[in-house]
């Protein structure tokens, strides 16, 4: 009878154990399943490691010679300008065409182009000199005073091909500042945060800044990180 007693009393004692060690791995996973999330910013002002500036011009005669000269000079004459300003042959590129209007022309005559011929060229400076080109970009006006030359448009812009050097320190002012963000957040629940569960670094975005020159850019980067609630 006493060995009956036993037995069912440990069968008993050990149902209650099995649930509680149950209930408890139960609670540990939920605690261990509470997480927040947070997004973090880190931003730097930079200056552009890399430039372009395209200056457009336009040139029409009748005379296939001549078209070619007045080309040459004037594209001579943007050079030595761009030159002024701190620039080697090495990065100056200069692309030209010369059209006959004519050749194709196949509508009414009394609405041909009067001159034969265009030509239209384009002087490139690519460049690593970037306030150098931001200079020339703003002395631009001077270019008809000095040659007599007139462009048709021009364009300039900058990029920065460098975040290697900015991207760690970057990420890891990024993932702070979301850390800083979470805990604020977890303190509202007596919580603290622990370990990092996941994090998306997101992407660098390279723009211009109002109001400041062109050649200086901001980098900014945002990161989504969650972690584990302690």
């Amino acid at each position: 009878m006493m060995k009956s007693f036993f037995g069912y009393l440990i069968v008993a004692v050990s149902i209650v154990l099995f649930g509680w060690f149950i209930k408890t791995g139960m609670d540990n996973k939920t605690y261990s399943n509470r997480t927040i999330s947070a997004r973090g910013v880190s931003e730097r002002q930079v200056e552009a490691t890399i430039g372009v500036g395209q200056l457009y011009a336009s040139v029409y005669n009748d005379d296939l010679n001549q078209i070619k000269s007045i080309t040459e000079e004037q594209i001579a004459q943007i050079k030595s300008f761009v030159k002024k300003y701190g620039f080697e042959d090495s990065e100056i590129e200069v692309i030209s065409s010369i059209t006959d209007r004519h050749k194709d022309y196949v509508g009414d005559i009394k609405y041909r182009p009067v001159e034969r011929y265009s030509s239209n060229f384009q002087v490139k400076i690519l460049t690593n000199k970037t306030k150098e080109l931001y200079n020339l970009q703003k002395n631009l006006g001077k270019l008809l005073d000095e040659s007599g030359v007139l462009l048709d448009s021009n364009y300039f812009n900058y990029d920065y091909n460098d975040l290697s050097s900015v991207k760690p320190e970057m990420i890891t002012e990024a993932t702070v500042s979301a850390r800083e963000s979470a805990d604020r957040f977890a303190q509202d629940s007596n919580s603290k945060i622990g370990k990092i569960k996941y994090a998306n670094q997101g992407y660098f975005s390279i723009d211009p800044i109002e109001g400041v020159e062109p050649y200086i850019l901001k980098v900014r980067v945002v990161v989504s990180v969650e972690f584990y609630l302690d």
